[in-house]
């Protein structure tokens, strides 16, 4: 039986010390004894926030070969990774041991990673690849390509709190609305946001979809002008539902800025509110001209929200002084 004799033999007290330190401190710890590699191991692997941190769960998979397959000005392990005829069965039980002590996973843009990702997809084993993970984030897509997205369903968890998700400017939308409706997966989602350049009809219909299967969403963050009928009529009944956001992922110089094409008015549903719609929403995003917003008022009338503290109106083209007095007229009633 262990009796520590000093304080930095307690593993609560070891624990709390590793917490506060960076991995790159934590990976020399891990060396220091077999105590604190016991301790910090878990602590190491908790969160992979870069690159370095996913290639290094990748790693587990295959073994070092002398042959370099990546770029010139990359020196990444991974690139010298073997992975023909891998993952062997004690590698996948090395990666699974690994993958159950990661709570965050911040993905780079998978396009490098195809080739492990693929091999995962085809071979991996029949239960759940990060069985403890909470935060998943992937906002480093490329918006010129979507290669790699079609592999970000290998990551969504049922245990998945919060996913936020930057899809590709493509016309096309196919590899999009497959990750998209990949995360009815996450039913115990808290938190979702998808942003991107242009949200086109069908990712917004099928992002539509999704909604209703997520029964714990709280706060639902979309694009600019992406909040629109089809959306709101969606989560209308959605008994959780806290708040409906916006956000703009363009730089705010004038020079680089690009107006998002907003969806045509024949393309989405108009808002219905009914009796008992919305029971906990604060915050209300909605996108639409003064005609449209008075539509989603006076068609809630009585019913409209009380919870309702905010409402943002998302306008993408200039109205006239007298339609915006009726509107706010109406809103002040």
């Amino acid at each position: 039986m262990f009796l520590p004799t000093q304080a930095l033999e307690l593993s609560e007290i070891l624990g709390q010390i590793f917490e506060q330190l960076e991995n790159k401190d934590n990976a020399s710890a891990l060396l220091v004894s077999r105590r604190w590699f016991q301790v910090c191991e878990g602590i190491f692997w908790r969160h992979l926030e870069s690159t370095s941190d996913f290639e290094r769960m990748l790693v587990l998979l295959g073994e070092a070969a002398d042959m370099y397959v990546g770029p010139e000005d990359n020196a990444s392990p991974y690139f010298r990774l073997n992975l023909n005829r891998y993952p062997i069965h004690k590698k996948w039980a090395n990666f699974e041991k690994h993958s159950a002590f990661v709570h965050s996973i911040h993905l780079p843009c998978l396009a490098p990673y195809i080739r492990a990702c693929n091999l995962i997809a085809l071979k991996r084993p029949p239960r759940r690849l990060f069985p403890n993970l909470r935060t998943l984030t992937y906002t480093n897509c490329s918006d010129e390509h979507d290669s790699g997205i079609e592999y970000l369903g290998l990551f969504m968890e049922e245990t998945v709190l919060y996913f936020s998700v930057r899809l590709p400017n493509m016309d096309t939308g196919y590899s999009s609305i497959q990750a998209i409706e990949s995360i009815s997966t996450m039913t115990n989602l808290r938190y979702l946001e998808v942003t991107c350049m242009n949200l086109n009809k069908q990712v917004v219909e099928s992002l539509s979809g999704v909604l209703g299967d997520l029964h714990k969403l709280e706060v639902l963050v979309l694009p600019p002008y992406r909040a629109v009928g089809t959306i709101i009529n969606r989560l209308a009944t959605h008994g959780s539902i806290k708040e409906i956001r916006s956000k703009d992922i363009q730089s705010k110089a004038i020079h680089s800025y690009v107006l998002p094409r907003v969806l045509r008015s024949s393309d989405v549903e108009e808002p219905s509110i009914g009796h008992d719609a919305f029971p906990s929403l604060t915050f209300l995003t909605f996108c639409a001209n003064t005609e449209g917003v008075k539509k989603l008022l006076l068609n809630g009338g009585e019913h409209f929200p009380s919870t309702i503290r905010c409402l943002q109106v998302e306008m993408a083209k200039r109205e006239f002084a007298q339609d915006l007095n009726s509107l706010f007229h109406i809103m002040g009633a």
